[in-house]
């Protein structure tokens, strides 16, 4: 459920370019999760994604004329929880059409939401928040962000105390606040909460209403590149970050926010062919420490039109996680 939500002063896109470059992207939210490579292979173009799937939540809609322009509610996957388990929570955002909102890696502008999170005795997050991979988004002006429209759902892992009693009711609330922006931005603000029982150690609690929008924003996490195998690799040559892939029509490539700094990336962080050269900044930074080229690769694969034979398939979209040490040579996989 959700607290109505509060709208602050707008602001303009050019103002929020220096906030940016003045603060922490992340707002001390973690950066995107960069899974182990040791998990198994998968082909490069995945199963038909997974179609986007409505919280039964109820939600309160976005108003695109008079805000707010963003609204947030707290779901959980499952509809329970159970003692010593981690259980899977998101924070969902319903966006105003022609509005965005932004991931927590690298933008020009603007940064992702913070959350100040209330919890039951015992209770903590458990790792790193998991961001759907975003769009790249352009503006007047040549400003480059990478955003969420329409809605999104940031996954929270949740670590339940062995010491939870059977029986009980919990709720996990956070005090909210992001920025969404159009031809300006404005920041908004609200208070979530979700209400669970607990169920018996070790049960398996059955799936909410709100479980399609935990598949939808998993078909967007990205996966180590190692996973693709031998359709794509990425490596650093001659102080270029080159990602090739057979078979594509379109690369892009989404900076974290530590990453190397990628100076041409609203040039060359996108293509539409097999192979993506993107150039690189310094390698140190300013107290002189190694950075590492970090981010998320979007690989499209093309569809098929329809034949006598066979029916039309659609393009199809895989997400990769790339983590290199800035030197000549190394290479993903």
């Amino acid at each position: 459920m959700s607290s109505p939500l509060r709208t602050a002063s707008l602001l303009s896109t050019c103002c929020l370019a220096g906030i940016a470059a003045g603060a922490s992207p992340s707002l001390g939210q973690p950066e995107v999760p960069l899974a182990s490579a040791s998990q198994p292979k998968q082909p490069l173009s995945p199963a038909t994604p997974t179609p986007p799937s409505k919280p039964a939540t109820p939600i309160t809609l976005p108003d695109a004329d008079h805000g707010p322009y963003a609204t947030a509610v707290l779901l959980s996957e499952s509809a329970a929880l159970v003692p010593g388990a981690v259980s899977m929570l998101a924070v969902h955002f319903t966006i105003a059409p022609h509005w965005h909102t932004y991931w927590n890696g690298r933008s020009d502008t603007g940064f992702p939401f913070k959350a100040e999170w209330v919890l039951p005795a015992g209770f903590e997050i458990a790792g790193p928040l998991q961001w759907p991979a975003p769009k790249r988004y352009i503006s007047p002006g040549d400003i480059l962000d990478h955003v969420y429209e329409d809605s999104v759902s940031i996954l929270v892992p949740v670590r339940v105390p062995a010491s939870a009693q059977a029986g009980d009711k919990v709720t996990i609330s956070a005090q909210l606040t992001w920025l969404v922006c159009k031809s300006a931005c404005v920041f908004e603000n609200g208070d979530v909460s979700v209400t669970l029982p607990i169920a018996a150690a070790g049960s398996v609690p059955a799936p909410s209403g709100d479980a399609g929008a935990f598949a939808t924003a998993r078909a967007r996490l990205p996966v180590p590149i190692e996973s693709a195998g031998a359709a794509v690799s990425a490596r650093i040559a001659d102080s270029h970050l080159l990602i090739e892939a057979a078979g594509t029509e379109r690369l892009e490539f989404y900076p974290l926010a530590k990453s190397v700094p990628t100076p041409f990336i609203l040039k060359d962080g996108a293509a539409d062919r097999q192979r993506l050269s993107v150039s690189l900044g310094e390698s140190t930074d300013a107290e002189g420490n190694p950075r590492r080229v970090q981010g998320v690769v979007m690989i499209r694969m093309p569809g098929k039109p329809a034949t006598a034979s066979d029916n039309a398939t659609p393009a199809r979209t895989s997400y990769f996680s790339i983590d290199l040490p800035m030197s000549d040579s190394n290479t993903q996989p």
